[in-house]
């Protein structure tokens, strides 16, 4: 078997581990193949692209699962990654002379969102299938499209937070460029594979497709012609964020074999709304610093990469 990205032969490297067992009617049965020349790991057989839509817009966002929708959404906004990404975007771009931004994938829009709080001029548009998430989106004013074939426009700023690795292929670089101008920016939050010891701990795979490390995306940069403006590490170390994965699907495994995760969907909405952002809003501002910090911190252990690209002219 050749690699997608290189054409080089690959490995096995492991098996696919599903975050619940009812995933696999939607993955089938996945296995993990390996290129040592570009340091890329991707599934085989891909799943159906008809399969893998209805996963995501019915199944990825529902109750009782990793990414479900929560009832206090409305302040996701100022959690520590989203704060943090602004930081560094900051770094780049002149928000002031950013007239439009598409998120690619967005979920509940939270980056977005948040540069518009701050930046009230800016235009926002997506392409996200999630139901729940699209709800959301539409109450934030996002300008929704179903396809990249829609689009007419070009954006001054395209973001796509850990999103583009769940795709079956690099067909999103080439429809990213078709909707950027010539100073367009890309932004992506990628999670970042250690393929040699720590991957092997890893608590699950779903729903990523394929597993990138800063020496394949400087591969994808020679065969799609961009320039990276900067590429760095982010969020927690590896180990912890595993740690995190383990003790979330504990957790969910446990409120669906008692349904608990019903009874607390009802208290959120008995408890008044108000008390629950102050909750928030405290906890939130008390150890913000420190979060943001840990965030950013530059580490090759970390558990995220995070990339800045234009298009070369």
């Amino acid at each position: 078997m050749k690699c997608i990205l290189c054409k080089n032969l690959v490995e096995f490297l492991d098996n696919y581990k599903f975050t619940m067992n009812d995933d696999r009617d939607y993955f089938g049965d996945l296995k993990i193949y390996y290129c040592k020349n570009c340091d890329l790991g991707f599934v085989n057989p891909m799943p159906e692209i008809q399969s893998l839509n209805k996963y995501y817009k019915e199944i990825y966002r529902s109750g009782a699962r990793p990414h479900q929708v929560d009832n206090n959404y409305d302040l996701e906004y100022l959690a520590d990654r989203n704060l943090s990404y602004f930081s560094y975007l900051s770094s780049f771009i002149n928000f002031e002379k950013i007239n439009n931004i598409f998120d690619y994938g967005a979920g509940n829009g939270n980056l977005g969102y948040l540069i518009k709080k701050k930046f009230k001029h800016i235009k926002l548009s997506s392409i996200e299938l999630g139901e729940p998430s699209r709800e959301i989106l539409k109450k934030r004013n996002f300008n929704l499209y179903e396809n990249f074939n829609e689009i007419k426009e070009k954006f001054d700023l395209i973001i796509s937070t850990r999103a583009i690795q769940q795709l079956t292929n690099f067909e999103i670089y080439d429809q990213f460029k078709q909707i950027s101008h010539n100073d367009t920016h890309i932004f992506l939050d990628i999670p970042n594979n250690e393929f040699k010891n720590k991957f092997f701990k890893r608590p699950y795979d779903t729903p990523g497709l394929i597993f990138y490390s800063k020496k394949s995306f400087l591969k994808l940069k020679d065969k799609f012609n961009f320039e990276i403006l900067n590429m760095s590490y982010s969020s927690y170390s590896i180990d912890q964020a595993y740690k995190y994965m383990e003790e979330s699907n504990r957790k969910l495994s446990f409120e669906n074999k008692t349904s608990l995760w019903q009874l607390k969907k009802l208290i959120k909405k008995l408890i008044p709304n108000l008390f629950l952002k102050l909750k928030i809003f405290l906890k939130q501002n008390s150890e913000k610093e420190k979060l943001i910090e840990e965030y950013m911190l530059n580490k090759q252990d970390s558990w995220m990469i995070k990339i800045i690209f234009k298009w070369k002219i």
